[in-house]
Parts: C-alpha cells; sequence; structure tokens
C-alpha cells in the first residue's frame, strides 16, 4: 500500500507545480497587458487624473 499513496503524492505534487506555473504565467501576461494598456492610458491622459483613477481603482 506504500507505493501507489507515494506514487499518487508525486503525481498531485507534479500537477499542483503545473497548475501553479499555468496560473503564473497566466497571471504575468495579465500583469504584461495591463501595464500595456496603461503606458498608452497615461500617454493619452494627465499624469494626475491616471493617479485618481489608479487609486480608485486598486482598491
Amino acid at each position: 500500500m506504500e507505493k501507489p499513496s507515494e506514487n499518487m503524492l508525486r503525481r498531485s505534487r507534479k500537477g499542483l507545480v503545473a497548475l501553479f506555473v499555468k496560473e503564473i504565467r497566466q497571471a504575468a501576461g495579465f500583469v504584461a497587458n495591463l501595464r500595456n494598456r496603461w503606458s498608452k492610458f497615461i500617454r493619452r491622459k494627465p499624469a494626475r487624473v491616471t493617479l485618481q483613477y489608479e487609486m480608485i481603482h486598486s482598491s
């Protein structure tokens, strides 16, 4: 009974790591996308307005 449980644990850990990596990649892509949008947004509008906007929408 030792072997299967150990194997399952290893498999689940591998799955968790894969899921974690996927989540991080998605989050990184999302952040990059947001940063891209923000730089475009900031170029168009005054800095003061974007700062207020960021403060309102960060919470």
